[in-house]
């Protein structure tokens, strides 16, 4: 492979492109099996049940992520901090060692601890056999996510896909069976989970040992939990600002609003599932790699501003056709949920904006600025739900979302940049959000008429958007002339066009 300088922006970003779409594939497999069994879980589904299958899950999530330790994030690091092939494995099988004393602990602790559980919760113990069902779904998770983290260290994009992609047939084959052939509601769903979450990460465990080892290093140890810790109370920080609006709502508003923010909810994420994810995972690793490159700072930043204006794009077309997508994929009761796609998938741009500037922080190791500032951002996040839901309701809950992560964005800029300075494109940034604000408002001048009438206008208006971009010279020269050689590519093959490499331009 060539060096980054060699290759210039363009080059990187074919790279990232690459592997960030093997990554992406796999999570648009995954929003699609969710897409399908949208219409069944909103007609098979209550918005209360709804709204207890989510507490359920967001219950024991963040209990995995102290018993994770940071685990995850720590293989990436150090896997990457040395060339040695039995130290590499060594990183993964001390790892190994790790879960699988965590998982034991985690096993004793919680298993016993249904009813108090349920009782924490919902206020009532009938729901304590579902806890069980999580708890344990949980620990195997947890064993699962050293192989997967271990695949995305090695930036083994298509294996790490293939086996996320089979996980998620298993576990919708069972949830269908569960839910609508034996009619076994919310227990069916959480079976079906548990189950299919079981087989991989025994398969994943026992694949990966065989090609790692069982060595265990101490001191190695020691050293990844230095550095992954800081990540359990950002990570806890990270719950509160994503799901703690749910139990606010369930105090304020009861488990029917619950489900019905939820969903919404689920559709303001897909930014993040669909680009921010499968970006990040190649992302993360490859960034280490390229800050030893003596034009890393412009790189960074030029990535960054395709990073955004693919989120945006994303984004603005969800949120225009949100209202559409939701007449045809959930039942009646539901269909209200479409509203809070803007709101909450904007802060998730943000969020996906958060890790992208979190380089300084992370070259430096100074990870223990991370639990920092998601905890003044998590602080920001509970003190508006306080305020705002009670009056609000499901509103409330999502503009404290959306404040909560540009307080946690604009603390990290500040930190991180301090640390690995990065010139940003802000102007250009400006403009991309300002294109997608006008052509969002105008949206909004669309009357309700037929479905397709509706599609169609919108569909119009989401083509003005790269127009608007060019005409406010959002595209510099040596992008638009790259453009061009690829029509001309396009028109002309099998005659091949220029290469123009962007790094002098951007």
């Amino acid at each position: 492979m060539m060096d980054s300088g060699t290759r210039g922006i363009t080059g990187e970003l074919r790279y990232l492109a690459k592997h960030a779409g093997i990554y992406g594939a796999a999570n648009l497999f995954a929003r699609a099996l969710g897409f399908i069994v949208i219409p069944v879980y909103t007609r098979y589904l209550t918005t209360a049940e709804y709204g207890t299958l989510e507490l359920l899950e967001l219950s024991t999530y963040v209990l995995g992520m102290f018993l994770g330790l940071g685990i995850g994030q720590a293989i990436i690091r150090f896997y990457n901090d040395t060339d040695d092939p039995q130290q590499k494995a060594l990183v993964i099988s001390t790892s190994l060692w790790c879960v699988v004393t965590l998982t034991v602990v985690g096993a004793a602790l919680f298993l016993p601890s249904g009813r108090f559980a349920s009782r924490t919760v919902f206020g009532v113990e009938e729901y304590h056999q579902f806890f069980r069902i999580v708890f344990v779904t949980l620990l195997l998770t947890l064993m699962a996510d050293v192989p997967m983290a271990y695949f995305r260290a090695r930036q083994a994009s298509v294996r790490y896909s293939v086996f996320v992609s089979c996980r998620l047939l298993a576990m919708l084959g069972l949830n269908l069976l569960f839910l609508i052939g034996l009619g076994w509601g919310v227990f069916g769903l959480l079976l079906g989970s548990m189950l299919a979450h079981g087989a991989f990460a025994i398969l994943l465990m026992a694949l990966v040992v065989r090609e790692v080892g069982w060595g265990f290093d101490g001191r190695l140890l020691l050293g990844m939990l230095r550095y992954g810790l800081p990540y359990v109370p950002g990570g806890l920080g990270m719950f509160v600002l994503n799901f703690a609006d749910r139990f606010f709502l369930q105090h304020y508003a009861g488990l029917a609003a619950v489900g019905l923010y939820s969903l919404g909810y689920k559709f303001g994420m897909l930014v993040h599932m669909m680009l921010a994810d499968p970006f990040l995972a190649i992302w993360g690793p490859r960034r280490f790699e390229l800050a030893r490159q003596p034009d890393a700072p412009r790189v960074f930043s030029a990535i960054f501003t395709y990073f955004i204006l693919a989120e945006v794009s994303f984004v603005l077309g969800l949120s225009v056709l949100g209202r559409e997508a939701f007449q045809v994929l959930t039942g009646p009761a539901f269909r209200a949920a479409y509203h809070f796609i803007p709101v909450v998938a904007l802060g998730y741009i943000l969020l996906g904006a958060y890790f992208n500037v979190q380089v300084g922080i992370l070259l430096h190791r100074r990870t223990a600025y991370i639990p920092l500032i998601v905890a003044a951002s998590a602080a920001t996040n509970i003190l508006l739900n306080a305020l705002l839901i009670p009056y609000l309701g499901a509103w409330g809950a999502a503009w404290a979302t959306l404040v909560a992560f540009l307080v946690m964005g604009a603390i990290n800029f500040r930190v991180s940049n301090r640390l690995f300075p990065v010139p940003y494109e802000w102007h250009r940034l400006a403009k991309i959000l300002a294109c997608a604000g006008t052509v969002y408002a105008a949206s909004l001048l669309v009357p309700a008429t037929t479905w397709l009438t509706s599609v169609v206008i919108k569909l119009a208006l989401l083509l003005s958007y790269p127009v608007l971009l060019y005409l406010t010279g959002f595209c510099s020269d040596g992008e638009v002339a790259y453009l061009r050689a690829l029509v001309s590519r396009v028109r002309r093959a099998p005659h091949p066009a220029p290469q123009q490499d962007l790094s002098h331009e951007i």
